[in-house]
């Protein structure tokens, strides 16, 4: 039985996280949040979400860890049947949470890291790290191929919600 749940969710300084976000959590966890270090909207938004979640995976401790970004809002009960799935399946090392229809075929074929439950002991041995043809989450899912493990998307019918207009606009422009 699952004792604690570590989730991370990387955050620009000039978003904010919703209270529905959070409420939307529903099973005991421990929320690590990590606000990147520019304010910028450059070509190195790549390279800061990477750092964020490299940040980020080290400080966990659990056996799960639930990655998703700051705009995802999770459906009832789905969580915990990701969970299920994940525990009961041993090669599995990531469980992507569909984060719209038809997000288990995604064009790209890799699941995606905005909404992902991974085996915690391979979150903080894989460092986030990306290629010019390849973001994190392709290099992500190939790494964790690379040791024996499958990423695939849950099977279910929810997807969650993803919020607009998180952007706080007194924030981003406080230099």
């Amino acid at each position: 039985m699952l004792q604690k749940l570590d989730i991370i969710i990387p955050i620009a300084p000039y978003e904010y996280l919703d209270n529905r976000v959070i409420q939307s959590i529903d099973i005991p966890h421990q929320l690590i949040i990590q606000v990147s270090e520019s304010r910028d909207e450059n070509p190195s938004w790549i390279n800061r979400i990477i750092n964020a979640r490299n940040a980020l995976r080290v400080q966990t401790t659990s056996e799960f860890v639930l990655c998703m970004d700051s705009d995802v809002v999770l459906p009832p009960g789905i969580l915990i049947q990701g969970l299920n799935e994940i525990q009961r399946t041993s090669s599995l090392g990531m469980l992507g949470i569909p984060t719209y229809m038809g997000a288990r075929y995604d064009l790209l074929g890799h699941v995606k890291i905005k909404c992902a439950v991974v085996r915690g002991d391979l979150l903080r041995m894989i460092p986030f790290r990306y290629t010019p043809m390849q973001c994190e989450c392709v290099c992500f899912a190939r790494d964790i191929g690379r040791l024996g493990y499958r990423s695939i998307y849950l099977e279910t019918d929810q997807y969650c919600q993803i919020l607009d207009n998180r952007i706080d606009t007194d924030a981003k422009n406080t230099k």
